[in-house]
């Protein structure tokens, strides 16, 4: 049984890869230039040095006391300090985004398995999981961000890794401490990589508070809780650091020196505001293409700051089937509903907040830091079926964001 499930994500990755690479490529086998600042930074770090010197383009790159520094995390660029090293060159990021993009897929198959698993367990699921595992994997933005080599999306997707790692350590009926310390450690890693992932630490403190209250496990609670603190506090010790050794400050990251070109002249309140919430909420969740006329031609025309999630990835519209099961606080199944509506509206909070949820895209990139638990509620609201509408669907997600390209 384990060599299936071994040979099903090896066969997984490589089909994922080769998709991607071909979406990529084009079918040229030749990546385009995006801005790249991980490559830079990674042969910086090999030279001792945490900023860029003389680099290309400053886009979005923060000035400090004459120097240029990535307010990015910088797990991508360690990665991509071995490639360096053995080839004595930059290495497209192209491979980085396909790589994890890739992985990224395996493992939202083996989370589906999980949840059948632990919330159906009469049912055989396997239907279910293929057609889950597609839309997230070419139905979705994730599509659209593994396939790009901007260094935005590179983030995006190598930071998504750990979230998807530790959202299936988390989904397990029993945890013993290695769980909760393996599961703190791939989320603190967000410390280093994209912040706002941090937020995902709610699910860890929601297994916490469940045991305490509904497994009567009262003894543990705190030595769970100092399992969980410690990985969390080292990451917090490096992100500090790391930022006082470029910017003097133990909490700064460089966003207070971004320097933002023309992107922030057309909103003057700053890069996070409250002013900014109706706004992304219309391009998340109701923004559509308009038909517009042109020289007397009509034609379809798609809002490159966003579109909604719904009409992109219509399959996320079953996630409110779960609602449905809202029924007894003490039932296992409707507890995790709770649990996952509200770490959804946490991870919320940053998007709405900024100043958008993205210049130039497809749907919602922002979107994939809560893509997963939408699947895990779609998974518990559709009880483990398939139907037609759901094919439905699934079709017209993987058409429009597997073309995403050609409509921007």
């Amino acid at each position: 049984m384990r060599y299936k499930i071994v040979l099903t994500c090896i066969l997984i990755f490589f089909t994922i890869f080769t998709i991607q690479y071909l979406l990529a490529t084009n079918g040229s086998f030749h990546f385009e230039h995006d801005v790249d600042y991980f490559n830079p930074l990674a042969r910086s770090f090999i030279q001792g040095r945490l900023d860029i010197p003389n680099p290309i383009e400053v886009h979005d790159l923060s000035l400090f006391k004459g120097k240029w520094y990535p307010y990015w995390g910088p797990i991508p660029a360690i990665l991509l300090i071995p490639w360096q090293l053995v080839l004595g060159r930059y290495v497209p990021a192209n491979y980085l985004s396909i790589f994890f993009g890739s992985l990224n897929v395996v493992i939202v198959w083996l989370i589906l398995r999980r949840i059948n698993r632990e919330f159906f367990p009469d049912k055989n699921c396997k239907l279910l999981n293929a057609v889950l595992v597609i839309f997230f994997a070419l139905g979705t933005s994730h599509v659209y961000v593994a396939t790009k080599s901007g260094v935005w999306y590179v983030s995006q997707i190598v930071s998504l890794t750990p979230i998807l790692i530790a959202f299936w350590i988390l989904l397990k009926r029993k945890l013993s401490l290695a769980d909760y310390f393996l599961a703190s450690t791939l989320i603190s890693s967000s410390l280093l990589n994209r912040l706002s992932l941090i937020l995902y630490f709610a699910l860890i403190i929601f297994r916490i508070v469940e045991n305490y209250f509904f497994d009567q496990s009262k003894k543990l609670v705190i030595k769970r809780l100092m399992v969980c603190l410690i990985p969390y506090l080292v990451f917090f010790l490096i992100f500090g650091l790391y930022n006082y050794m470029r910017f003097g400050s133990f909490l700064g990251n460089g966003v207070a020196y971004h320097n933002h070109g023309q992107s922030l002249k057309v909103v003057p309140y700053g890069l996070f505001s409250y002013k900014y919430i109706l706004r992304n909420l219309e391009l998340i969740f109701l923004e559509i293409p308009k038909l517009q006329t042109v020289n007397g031609q009509e034609s379809i025309s798609f809002n490159r700051e966003g579109l909604s999630i719904f009409f992109v990835s219509p399959v996320y519209l079953f996630a409110f089937l779960s609602l449905k099961s809202l029924k007894q606080i003490k039932q296992r199944e409707t507890r995790w509903i709770i649990y996952f509506w509200i770490t959804t509206l946490l991870l919320l909070v940053p998007i709405v907040l900024i100043f958008s949820p993205g210049l130039y895209q497809f749907g919602i990139r922002y979107s994939l830091d809560f893509s997963i638990i939408l699947i895990a509620l779609t998974y518990i609201g559709l009880r483990g079926k398939v139907n037609l509408l759901l094919f439905s669907f699934l079709a017209m997600s993987v058409i429009l964001n597997v073309a995403s390209k050609y409509f921007l």
